[in-house]
């Protein structure tokens, strides 16, 4: 009888669990979950999401390419009308790249997104180890465009975008140099795919191609020059 009962409540629950979980699929909405797609969003919402920026710096600037991972936060502040309040962070101790800006976002259809962007950055690079005593703050504009694409349960977002740098200053011990640089830094070219990682929950890959001449994590080897390099970064981030 005891085993009859534990079959049962076993196979009660075995079949809860499969009905909830086709309940959360039916229920769920890409549109909604999404951290990258320019989409309209309801007014007065918050919207983030953590994860991993790898980047590859180029081995012209430390003798050989390098690989380095930084943490990644991303948030959505959704006001009215398409308007929105975007923030990127990605640091390491020892290099932070943090933008922030208003975008306005469009539905042009029912699988189709636009949105236009604007970020101003601010780069930070602090080492006091090893016989340094340096840091480097780097301030920038990074206007961008958005184009998103619903497939099914999944969503395509591809960006571009440009990179100026404004203001440059390096301190090291007692020295201190600064300056206002005005130039065109580099350019950027991204893809990003997002779908759904469990219960309402959704995740996002991405691969950007950067051609810029200067990027805050290859600092410690600072080298400011009129060449650009290209500078592969991937992403993955997990929407909560």
């Amino acid at each position: 009888m005891f085993k009859r009962i534990f079959s049962l409540f076993i196979l009660s629950w075995l079949f809860n669990s499969v009905y909830s979980q086709e309940t959360a699929i039916k229920d769920f909405d890409i549109l909604e979950h999404s951290i990258h797609l320019p989409y309209e969003f309801k007014d007065w919402r918050y919207k983030q999401s953590l994860g991993f920026s790898l980047i590859y710096l180029p081995k012209d600037w430390l003798e050989q390419a390098y690989s380095l991972p930084m943490l990644y936060y991303k948030s959505n502040f959704f006001l009215i009308k398409g308007f929105a309040i975007n923030t990127d962070i990605r640091t390491i101790l020892a290099a932070s790249d943090i933008a922030i800006g208003p975008s306005w976002n469009i539905k042009l259809s029912n699988k189709l997104f636009l949105g236009l962007g604007y970020q101003t950055s601010y780069g930070l690079g602090m080492l006091y180890d090893l016989g340094y005593d340096n840091t480097l703050t780097v301030w920038g504009h990074r206007p961008y465009l958005k184009l998103g694409y619903l497939w099914h349960d999944l969503t395509f977002t591809l960006k571009g975008g440009v990179d100026f740098s404004n203001k440059i200053q390096f301190e090291a011990g007692s020295t201190s140099l600064s300056g206002n640089i005005e130039s065109l830094n580099g350019y950027h070219v991204s893809l990003f795919l997002e779908q759904r990682m469990f219960k309402n929950k959704s995740f996002s890959i991405g691969y950007t191609s950067n051609i810029m001449k200067f990027h805050i994590l290859g600092w410690p080897a600072f080298n400011y020059t009129k060449n650009m390099y290209h500078i592969p970064e991937l992403t993955a981030l997990f929407n909560f």
